[in-house]
């Protein structure tokens, strides 16, 4: 007898892993505009400041948001820039100058800046 190809019904579902619990306890706020706080990641718990984004200043940790629970003064902590990222772009090792041209500009140099003609060869 012919076996039967799998159907939706044959084939288990996968089953994500639920993301880990990130939350949040505002503790209260600082001369600064921020708020201070108490995280909950995982099976950590850390103690930090949350400040306000500015433009032109440098972002030091990470980029989050928060969400108040209903009746509850704990808060669900939505990471938009993990600080892997917003580390690497704010910090510097200061094993030299800062980064300022990429490979594009370099590549390009020649062709936005070479010389034209005998005009340029008389000039200086």
């Amino acid at each position: 007898m012919p076996q039967k190809p799998n159907t939706p019904r044959d084939v288990k579902a996968v089953s994500k892993p639920k993301p880990a619990d990130d939350v949040a306890i505002v503790l209260g706020s600082t001369e600064e505009g921020g708020v201070n706080i108490l995280r909950k990641r995982a099976d950590r718990l850390e103690a930090g400041t949350l400040k306000p984004l500015q433009e032109g200043v440098p972002i030091h940790g990470e980029v989050v948001q928060l969400h108040p629970r209903k009746g509850s003064p704990v808060c669900d902590v939505q990471v938009h820039v993990p600080r892997s990222t917003a580390a690497a772009s704010a910090e510097h090792d200061g094993a030299g100058p800062a980064q300022v041209a990429t490979d594009s500009y370099r590549k390009n140099w020649d062709h936005i800046y070479r010389r034209r003609g005998r005009a340029s060869k008389e000039l200086n």
